[in-house]
């Protein structure tokens, strides 16, 4: 049988991580289970059983053990994964473009608003390179439909020109 490691805790790194416990209003956010992590295995549970009880790999469990012991609290409250490349300005700028003006005041000759369309105007106008992927799901996020917008702009183009 192998022997099992214990997490050894300082009163104050456990008062800490209880409380964050209690105070957790969502129990599935990772903060939350990343410090259940930490608390199981000082209470010596396995990386095994803690895996199992929180429903995370072993590695998983090993990997924020790993971390807490060498940046402490936190190590787990930190946010992981990639990076923001684009601020909420130039996400603002994007959203502003396609909602306020038409390719056709930037000297674009095309009358609505595409993916490719929007990064050429991007790089023309602010010298922002971007993806049509990245476009694509900053438009997602703010919940704005190209084909939407476009069937707005051609059915304002015949009102117009009703009332023309």
């Amino acid at each position: 049988m192998r022997k099992r490691h214990i997490l050894f805790l300082s009163h104050d790194e456990k008062d800490k991580i209880t409380k964050f416990l209690e105070n957790s209003i969502d129990t599935n956010s990772e903060f939350y289970r990343r410090a259940k992590m930490i608390l199981l295995k000082a209470e010596g549970k396995s990386l095994e059983e803690i895996a199992r009880e929180i429903g995370l790999t072993k590695q998983a469990v090993a990997y924020t053990i790993k971390l807490f012991k060498k940046e402490g609290f936190n190590g787990i409250t930190k946010k992981r994964g990639k990076k923001e490349k684009f601020s909420s300005e130039d996400r603002q700028k994007i959203i502003d473009l396609v909602t306020q003006f038409i390719p056709l005041e930037f000297g674009i000759q095309k009358r609505y608003w595409t993916l490719r369309i929007i990064v050429k105007a991007m790089q023309k106008i602010y010298n922002v390179k971007i993806s049509a992927g990245t476009v694509r799901k900053i438009l997602k996020d703010a919940n704005i439909d190209l084909k939407t917008m476009r069937d707005k702009f051609k059915k304002q183009k015949l009102i117009d020109h009703l009332r023309s």
